[in-house]
C-alpha cells in the first residue's frame, strides 16, 4: 500500500517518526517526488491490521503536531532549562573579592561528600 503526504503540510521528521512506530509489524519504504512523501507499507505477516492507512494517517497527524509544538515552545524550554541550571552552576563572588588572577579555592574536594547521597547529609 502506498500513501502520499504533501511535503508542504508534513515535515520530513514526522514521516520518519510515524514510520518508525510501525516497523515492528510492517516493512516501510519512504521515498519522495516533487510534491509528496511516498510511504510504501507492507505487512510482515498475514492478518496485520487492515486499517493501517487510517492508523498511519493518525500517527502522521500526531507527529506533525508534536513537531509544531516543539518548535513553538523551543524558547520557553531553553529559558526554563537555563533557569534550572543557573542556580547550581553560577558561583557568586563579591565585587571586592573578584580578582580573576587570584581566586581562592573553595572547600577542598572531598570524595566522600561527592559519593554520599544528598539526602543523607541534608535531612
Amino acid at each position: 500500500m502506498k500513501l502520499y503526504y504533501n511535503k508542504e503540510l508534513y515535515p520530513k521528521a514526522a514521516v520518519f517518526k510515524a514510520a518508525y512506530n510501525y516497523t515492528d509489524n510492517y516493512y516501510i519504504y519512504i521515498d519522495l517526488n516533487d510534491r509528496n512523501y511516498i510511504v510504501d507499507i507492507t505487512a510482515k505477516e498475514m492478518g496485520c491490521n487492515s486499517q493501517i492507512k487510517e492508523l498511519f494517517d493518525n500517527e502522521m497527524l500526531v507527529q506533525t503536531t508534536r513537531i509544531h509544538i516543539l518548535q513553538q515552545t523551543k524558547n520557553i524550554r531553553k529559558l526554563i532549562l537555563a533557569r534550572a541550571f543557573a542556580s547550581t552552576v553560577i558561583d557568586s563572588v563579591s565585587d571586592s573579592d573578584a580578582n580573576d588572577d587570584e581566586l581562592e579555592p573553595h572547600d577542598e574536594i572531598n570524595i566522600d561528600n561527592i559519593l554520599t547521597d544528598w539526602f543523607e547529609n541534608n535531612e
